[in-house]
């Protein structure tokens, strides 16, 4: 956001106005769609019902930098401005995937997949749908602010700790 900001001095400036205590993480694409804040970095499965080819996001094979290459990030733009009202800024987790992590060895079923029946999985709510069957229970884990642009310089803002629960 630093580099940003100096980048952008006199034409923009991103402010954290916080996180999912200020507005809730499923709210944010409404907000931004609303004009409550200008920006938000969230991802397509946030507003999926609005905009349903973010699914296509999350499944695909390629990369950012080659999406804007081959016309799929302006064909995604096209689809957000129609849909929902915005513009999309980008693509900007290109190539992050969902990890698993645990202290425990895993067990593979026959076919060689992982079976983790019995583990409690913790995540984020727009992904617990799509994790892996367990019999455990699941819990969310809180997700990054929520940013602004502004025309006036930054003020200087302090970022929340993380949440419990």
């Amino acid at each position: 956001m630093k580099k940003a900001n100096e980048a952008g001095r006199g034409e923009f400036a991103i402010q954290v106005r916080g996180g999912p205590e200020a507005i809730g993480m499923m709210e944010q694409p409404g907000a931004v769609r609303s004009g409550v804040v200008d920006m938000v970095y969230t991802p397509c499965a946030f507003y999926a019902a609005v905009v349903p080819e973010c699914d296509a996001v999350s499944a695909s094979t390629v990369d950012g930098p080659t999406a804007r290459k081959n016309g799929g990030t302006e064909l995604l733009n096209e689809i957000h401005q129609k849909r929902m009202g915005v513009v999309l800024l980008g693509w900007v987790d290109s190539g992050v995937r969902f990890c698993l992590w645990s202290t425990k060895e895993p067990r593979f079923d026959a076919s060689g997949q992982l079976d983790i029946k019995g583990f409690k999985v913790r995540g984020n709510r727009s992904t617990t749908p799509s994790s892996p069957t367990t019999s455990g229970p699941r819990s969310s884990t809180s997700i990054p602010p929520t940013c602004t642009r502004r025309s006036s310089a930054a003020r200087s803002t302090s970022r929340p700790g993380p949440r419990s629960g």
